[in-house]
């Protein structure tokens, strides 16, 4: 379900009051957010103002020129079902943005039956997914800061942890590509295979069980805290064969076909190339992967919180649920 276009227009509303951090008029509010005062203007926004006002998300004070400020602090539905509803809700999309990185099983082990059956049914649900998880953001977006802003600290050192982890593959495949200017690199190794039964003497090189070998590499070191070169020390090459063919890791994994010449050239991209771009990206990846792992473990412990509140009937912020009560109010 995505927000109409005047649902965003109460969203910037709020967004603007809140920024403000002092009461501003209707006529302020309609420059900021419409960029014109023309009487059509004022109207719409003095109508948003007071459909937000009977939600209790914001308040007047003074009179002519009457002004506003932000008090979406708890949002109350009249109807007990519904606000049950509605959390419930909340607390499947608070649960989904925790998902991905396990954090979310300890949350759903405290809520009570039938509400867990309910909300794993919710979190399970392909279709609500990015519906829930929408209300969810907007709810710590407009009412818990400091919880959106471990949100978005987090998605950037994730967004960063990929990248990088992107990047670093890219520069591995590029070094092959400058170090084995004399052979064949491929992704698969059936071609190679059949050319070397027909006689064949060219070089091959299957650069992904390379790439594959140089990100394992880079896991170990993030994972079980290897020194950067641990794994790489740990590779033995060998030709099958009087003096061509098959050259395989210690693994039993076949990394090309060629000669001595490959082999020794193969065991310098993993000694100095492959060691170079770990040495250079690996404390990056580590750090970015350390970043956003504390920003979530502290996410859960806000989200717990919020979850306990919500549950007991308080529910900061607003989302676009909330947006149409209130129009459907006024």
């Amino acid at each position: 379900m995505m927000c109409r276009k005047g649902e965003y227009e109460l969203l910037e509303i709020l967004k603007l009051l809140r920024d403000a951090n002092r009461a501003m008029t209707t006529t302020e509010i309609a420059k900021r957010i419409a960029g014109k005062v023309d009487e059509t203007t004022l109207r719409r926004i003095r109508r948003k103002l007071n459909m937000l006002n009977k939600a209790q998300f914001v308040r007047p004070i003074g009179r002519k020129p009457k002004s506003w400020f932000y008090n979406a602090t708890t949002s109350v539905f009249c109807d007990d079902e519904m606000r049950k509803r509605h959390v419930r809700y909340v607390i499947a999309g608070l649960i989904l943005i925790l998902r991905p990185f396990g954090l979310d099983y300890s949350i759903l082990e405290t809520l009570p039956e039938p509400e867990k059956e309910e909300i794993e049914k919710l979190v399970y649900e392909v279709a609500l997914r990015d519906d829930l998880k929408e209300y969810a953001l907007s709810h710590l977006k407009h009412g818990y800061p400091r919880a959106f802003a471990l949100y978005n600290e987090g998605d950037e050192a994730l967004k960063l942890y990929h990248h990088l982890r992107k990047e670093f593959k890219e520069a591995i495949n590029d070094a092959l590509k400058q170090r084995f200017k004399y052979a064949v690199i491929t992704g698969s190794g059936a071609d190679a295979h059949m050319k070397r039964s027909s006689g064949s003497k060219a070089y091959y090189v299957y650069s992904d069980r390379i790439v594959n070998i140089c990100e394992k590499a880079l896991n170990y070191y993030l994972d079980y805290d290897y020194a950067i070169d641990d794994y790489l020390k740990e590779i033995r090459l060998s030709i099958e064969g009087d003096e061509r063919g098959p050259i395989r890791a210690n693994w039993g994994i076949i990394l090309g076909i060629g000669d001595e010449r490959l082999l020794q050239d193969l065991d310098r991209f993993f000694r100095n190339d492959a060691y170079y771009h770990l040495k250079y990206y690996g404390p990056k990846i580590k750090r970015s992967r350390e970043k956003f792992v504390d920003c979530f473990i502290k996410l859960r412990d806000e989200i717990c919180r919020i979850i306990h509140e919500a549950r007991q009937g308080v529910s900061k912020g607003i989302c676009p649920i909330c947006l149409m009560k209130a129009e459907g109010e006024e």
